[in-house]
């Protein structure tokens, strides 16, 4: 993840005093109350799992190439970001993972949304004992088809092509999982899926509808498209999971996807490489290989290869929603 446009315009002047009003929110099966307005709908406040607060303005730094620390200090977990210009971003956690401070050398909270929403609160779940797949969420009839796999293999765009064919969104990038009667069940994310414009203008949506992911950098390569403008919308709530579909690239050999059901053994080996915040946050081999095998044991889990081309897109939507009606 890219976190060097972090920079800003004139909103937080001088400290905390200028954050909005706290409102609480669901997400990833938590509820959380934030200083940061979120991009959901706020929910009645009566309690909270996981409490974010700005903290406050911090000095930029040396100049530095980008970098990513995470690491205790004392009776604390710190997440820091910085970037090329020396700016700072950082979320500071109680042991639990039950609270998250943020401070930053900029004055645009917008700028933060992008990173809280993604590493920020995985590494929360994770203090918390959850364990999330790096992975992104449609519901079919009901249940959850998470689309995995590493960078360049297609995810977002298969993930936009289905949202374009009616598929609710579910979760952008993080899937965190719960349990229900032994079946893994993926909580809800937020209304927002992280596109190129190129995907956007290929699969016919206005450039009006898209959001920029930091509003000090227009240009970086990829932004929101706001889930309301989507046919399908935003499913807001739990679902079971159905099938876990790990992309393996593209081949400009293929008219339409390819499709290789894996064994349980195979499946759970495969999954570990996609524990979100691997290897930074060095969930205990142990765990990790016990949380995927029993994901592995009652879900089927897809091997596919995609067509090369935007053009096959919609060709490559239509095939998945068929082979996730059986």
């Amino acid at each position: 993840m890219r976190t060097d446009a972090i920079s800003g315009g004139p909103t937080f002047a001088s400290g905390a005093a200028a954050t909005p009003k706290p409102a609480t929110y669901s997400l990833y099966g938590l509820r959380v109350r934030s200083d940061l307005p979120l991009p959901l709908a706020p929910e009645r406040n009566d309690g909270a799992d996981l409490t974010v607060r700005f903290a406050g303005l911090i000095p930029r730094s040396v100049p530095m190439p980008l970098s990513k620390e995470w690491r205790r200090e004392g009776d604390q977990w710190l997440l820091r970001f910085q970037n090329h210009t020396g700016q700072v971003l950082e979320f500071r956690y109680d042991l639990g993972g039950k609270s998250i401070n943020i401070r930053q050398s900029y004055p645009e909270p917008s700028d933060t949304l992008f990173v809280l929403m993604c590493p920020a609160f995985a590494a929360a779940l994770h203090l918390q004992g959850r364990l999330a797949l790096h992975a992104t969420s449609l519901v079919h009839n009901g249940e959850a088809i998470l689309l995995m796999g590493s960078s360049g293999t297609g995810k977002s765009t298969l993930a936009a092509a289905l949202a374009f064919a009616g598929l609710p969104f579910h979760a952008d990038d993080i899937s965190a999982l719960s349990w229900d009667n032994g079946r893994p069940v993926v909580q809800a994310g937020y209304p927002r899926l992280k596109v190129t414009p190129g995907i956007c203008e290929a699969l016919g949506l206005p450039a009006n509808a898209l959001r920029p992911l930091f509003a000090a950098a227009p240009e970086y390569p990829e932004t929101w498209v706001d889930c309301a403008v989507l046919p399908g919308g935003f499913h807001c709530a739990p679902a079971p999971l159905r099938t876990i579909y790990l992309l393996s690239g593209r081949s400009a050999g293929l008219q339409t996807p390819r499709l290789e059901t894996l064994s349980p053994g195979q499946a759970a080996m495969a999954m570990v490489r996609f524990l979100y915040g691997t290897p930074w946050l060095a969930t205990p081999a142990a765990s990790a290989m016990q949380f995927c095998a029993r994901i592995a044991a009652t879900t089927a889990v897809r091997r596919l290869w995609l067509p090369e081309g935007l053009e096959n897109l919609h060709e490559s939507a239509r095939a998945i929603i068929a082979d996730a009606n059986f």
